[in-house]
């Protein structure tokens, strides 16, 4: 895992993570429509060619089902920057083991979801 292909994946991250939860909250919609709105308006996003532009569509997307966790547990920009941090990562540990279709990111979006919880109540109040 080289620094280059975890920063696109961070970055993807965030912004899937932060526009699904902004969605929900200025729009008012549930988080599964803000989770899809975010998912499909992040495939619009043009890259250029040398990219692997599924890999990055994908880390949106992965990003968007994050942020549809309770505002409870995340509102802030360091919340977001460190869920963002963890699920990056999970991403791109658990792809080359996940085949197929169907929750998958789901189960990303979960574990990352458990981990944050896990980092925020032992070692950080943000």
């Amino acid at each position: 895992m080289t620094l280059k292909r975890y920063s696109l994946k961070f970055i993807a991250f965030f912004i899937g993570c932060y526009g699904c939860f902004m969605v929900r909250d200025l729009l008012g919609l549930s988080p599964v429509v803000s989770s899809a709105i975010v998912g499909l308006l992040g495939t619009l996003i043009p890259l250029p060619s040398k990219l692997n532009k599924s890999s990055i569509y994908d880390a949106i997307y992965c990003g968007s089902f994050a942020g549809m966790c309770s505002a409870e547990y995340l509102n802030t920009l360091t919340g977001f920057i460190v869920i963002s941090a963890i699920g990056s990562l999970v991403y791109l540990l658990c792809v080359p083991h996940f085949k197929g279709h169907g929750g998958k990111f789901g189960s990303m979006a979960f574990v990352t979801f458990l981990l944050f919880l896990i980092t925020k109540r032992n070692l950080w109040t943000f």
